[in-house]
């Protein structure tokens, strides 16, 4: 099941990446892998889809130094832009039936972004923030600096009240 999952994905997943920026297959695979933590694909099945995709006129490559650097097309940016539009349909379907599981079960279990005790104000900020990280390996090294930066900040704020309320459970 699990491998038909990932290869029902890797369409969607490349045309994410590439909606990102130019990209070579071996770019692509390296991401998937990042990114997952556990999921490289092949060669044997990212090239034959980037083959798939530029034929149906969805990206496009150009060649530098025998590299294919691959790129979303404007036909490719706008099927790009409804995968995602749809993904997150499929995500908002998914968490719904996760409460539902819930209720029936009594589970307190819920994805990562999803904490029970946010307040709403913060739940889809949480879930941004989430969606954002993904794309960490694209900054530079001064947005990087950044980045750590306001999560340092971040964290010493969020410590410090933690901190507040051990005291008062005293």
């Amino acid at each position: 099941m699990r491998g038909r999952m990932r290869r029902g994905l890797l369409k969607s997943y490349v045309m994410k990446l590439l909606a990102s920026g130019e990209k070579s297959g071996y770019d692509i695979m390296h991401t998937i892998k990042h990114e997952t933590g556990f999921w490289k694909p092949s060669a044997g099945s990212i090239y034959p889809l980037l083959q798939s995709l530029e034929e149906a006129g969805l990206i496009q490559h150009r060649t530098e130094e025998r590299k294919k650097l691959y790129s979303l097309t404007e036909k490719g940016r706008s099927a790009a832009a409804q995968v995602t539009e749809a993904g997150e349909e499929v995500e908002e379907s998914i968490n719904r039936s996760i409460s539902v599981f819930n209720s029936v079960f009594g589970s307190e279990e819920h994805p990562h972004w999803r904490h029970k005790h946010l307040p709403d104000s913060l739940r889809w900020r949480w879930k941004k923030l989430h969606r954002a990280l993904h794309h960490v390996q694209n900054l530079d090294a001064d947005r990087v600096r950044q980045v750590e930066s306001l999560l340092d900040e971040l964290l010493e704020l969020l410590e410090a009240n933690k901190d507040g309320e051990d005291k008062r459970e005293e």
